[in-house]
């Protein structure tokens, strides 16, 4: 069996706007067209929770006018976008979400340090923010905001504080003596709630990117085509929510989308337990509801790679020999994941069952990117004993992906 592994450097691959830095600043567009932040309010009359920060939207808004195909999308989809987004519309309030803020924040931090760092891990960013959460003491209902340092991201000598008003949920609390593993509890609770709301903003920009820029479908991968070199590809597991690999290369008809795609109710976003040999990595069950395996069992996802995956890995006809060929074996081919940890469970899961796998890069630094990854996954020596071994299962390798492109 030949599996396909594609994560979002594919759709890159394909001229796609499709980082969570393309996102966020679409996000500033939304902000800066139809909430009033320059005169310190949202809606006339209405608290504005960027009422001190409105410098961090100015300095992004300038940016983001030189993201073309970001400054596309919100033209084109204009009236759509203000549906969702503009006062009348059903995530209206993204304006004050948590997570919205938080990410903005950080990517406009991040900026500060080059305007070429253009990129944040919202992944690692959840999870950075819910260990901080986990990590405050909490004195019942005295607590009126939580409050994060992060240096200032103009000035990296200073610092600035990012409070989250949770006044709101304090005063649900019925007694005043709320014991704090219950005012936790609902902390989370609402962190939750709000990045469901985020992930849905997530979801709509994505759809947004199909219909802008995903009507004429062009092949780039030597995948099923009918050239001598091509890559015959029985099924495909995608990270991505967007259907780009099944778009354009149809002919491969089991498709499983590990996160859920623009199709479905809901998408997956979250993080991978820290810590997997254990579900108490955090002292908060709450916590769990942000996990991606939780959350796969919650919008009743289904691991389907591992049906293919298992039966062809423990078949009975299965012939492997490592002489530069592999016969009735397990071929996996990964292209635009970064090798993140966050995917570590199903990643390793893959690898570990297969014969071969071939693991491709953009550029060098890409290359070196994803062998540290790996290597941060497998440990010092499964990825010493494996990584351009011919002659052992699993056999990895890394190839430069233009040798697997049609055109470059």
């Amino acid at each position: 069996m030949n599996l396909l592994v594609v994560g979002n450097g594919f759709d890159l691959a394909h001229g796609l706007p499709t980082r969570y830095s393309d996102f966020l600043e679409f996000l500033t567009l939304c902000i800066i067209e139809w909430h009033d932040w320059r005169k310190n309010r949202v809606w006339q009359g209405e608290y504005n929770p960027w009422e001190n920060d409105a410098r961090i939207l100015y300095d992004l808004a300038r940016k983001v006018k030189s993201n073309q195909k970001v400054v596309e999308i919100f033209e084109a989809n204009k009236a759509d976008i203000e549906q969702a987004f503009g006062k009348d519309g059903k995530l209206s309030n993204f304006n004050d979400n948590t997570w919205v803020r938080y990410c903005l924040y950080v990517y406009a931090y991040k900026q500060s340090f080059t305007k070429e760092f253009n990129w944040i891990d919202i992944e690692t960013e959840i999870l950075r923010f819910i260990r901080y959460i986990e990590s405050q003491k909490y004195t019942g209902t005295q607590v009126s905001y939580l409050s994060m340092s992060l240096p200032y991201y103009e000035h990296l000598d200073n610092y600035t504080t990012i409070q989250f008003d949770v006044r709101s949920i304090v005063k649900k609390m019925s007694h005043s003596n709320t014991p704090e593993e219950l005012l936790k509890r609902k902390i989370f609770e609402n962190l939750f709630c709000e990045l469901e709301q985020f992930s849905e903003s997530l979801k709509l920009y994505f759809l947004f990117v199909r219909k802008t820029f995903c009507e004429n479908p062009k092949t780039i991968f030597k995948i099923n085509t009918d050239g001598c070199d091509s890559v015959s590809i029985d099924s495909i597991l995608s990270f991505n929510y967007t259907d780009t690999v099944q778009r354009y290369y149809a002919s491969a008809a089991n498709v499983n989308y590990i996160n859920g795609n623009l199709d479905d109710e809901k998408i997956i976003l979250g993080v991978e337990n820290p810590s997997l040999d254990k579900i108490n990595d955090f002292c908060n069950d709450s916590v769990n509801l942000f996990f991606k395996n939780v959350q796969r069992i919650l919008y009743n996802y289904g691991y389907v790679y591992s049906t293919w995956l298992y039966e062809n890995a423990n078949s009975p006809d299965r012939t492997v020999l490592f002489n530069g060929d592999v016969i009735n074996g397990v071929n996996v081919y990964i292209i635009g994941h970064s090798l993140a940890i966050s995917d570590k469970y199903i990643l390793t899961d893959i690898i570990m069952n297969a014969d071969r796998v071939n693991i491709y890069y953009y550029n060098e630094q890409d290359k070196q990117d994803k062998i540290t990854n790996l290597y941060r996954l497998l440990g010092d020596e499964v990825f010493s004993n494996h990584v351009n071994h011919s002659k052992v299962k699993p056999s990895i390798s890394f190839l430069n992906q233009a040798e697997l492109m049609i055109s470059y």
